[in-house]
């Protein structure tokens, strides 16, 4: 998965008129109007919004992964993008929702109708 996303990030940057990008995985569904979405980038211009935070952190199973990774493309661009220049310009703020419960048969939950 992260050398396809490497990949396509390549192919992306050639054309100049790209300037941002927001990664959607298989579990990531947008609810908002791209209009709104595309407005939220242009009032941030400048701005990399990750939500980050060291390892070893409370949240998570031992406190970080098992076997050193379990999805390495969560932490790599985190880690890349940390260590740039770009660094100084990063909000650590998620723009997306987790349920991070058991529910529905997974962990983090599968959001359904009632959500």
């Amino acid at each position: 998965m992260l050398k396809t996303v490497l990949f396509l990030l390549k192919k992306s940057v050639e054309d100049k008129e790209n300037g941002y990008f927001h990664l959607l995985s298989g579990q990531d569904y947008p609810i908002k109007p791209v209009a709104e979405f595309t407005g939220f980038i242009d009032a941030n211009q400048g701005n990399e919004f990750l939500e980050y935070h060291t390892l070893p952190h409370s949240r998570w199973e031992n406190g970080t992964y098992r076997r050193y990774t379990f999805v390495p493309e969560e932490t790599n661009f985190h880690t890349v993008v940390l260590n740039s220049p770009f660094k100084d310009h990063v909000v650590n703020r998620r723009l997306r929702y987790v349920d991070w419960r058991y529910r529905n048969g997974n962990y983090p939950a599968n959001l359904n109708e009632s959500d």
